[in-house]
């Protein structure tokens, strides 16, 4: 019997370990970028703040603090394709589920 080797047992996605702005503008990125997205409760905070903002007729500022790797230009990315392309909202409302 062969040797069992985690490999056969565990999927690894592919990752892209940095994300720039500009992967918004290539279309085969555009998927991923809001299916790898991973929505946690801060993340759901962040959204109806910036969103409930945006409705309102005055101008809004913001800073985006975080670590180095933290995720900050992969929710910029989301946040930009979420405002233009409706269809990158699926992935995002399929994990409220």
């Amino acid at each position: 019997m062969a040797e069992l080797q985690i490999r056969d047992m565990v999927e690894v996605p592919k990752v892209k370990t940095v994300i720039q702005m500009s992967d918004i503008n290539d279309p085969e990125l555009q998927d991923f970028l809001t299916d790898s997205f991973l929505v946690t409760d801060e993340v759901k905070h962040i959204f109806k703040v910036f969103f409930n903002n945006i409705v309102e007729d005055s101008g809004k500022g913001y800073f985006l603090v975080g670590n180095f790797g933290s995720g900050k230009s992969h929710l910029l990315s989301v946040i930009s394709l979420l405002l233009s392309n409706k269809e990158s909202w699926s992935p995002i409302i399929e994990q409220e589920s």
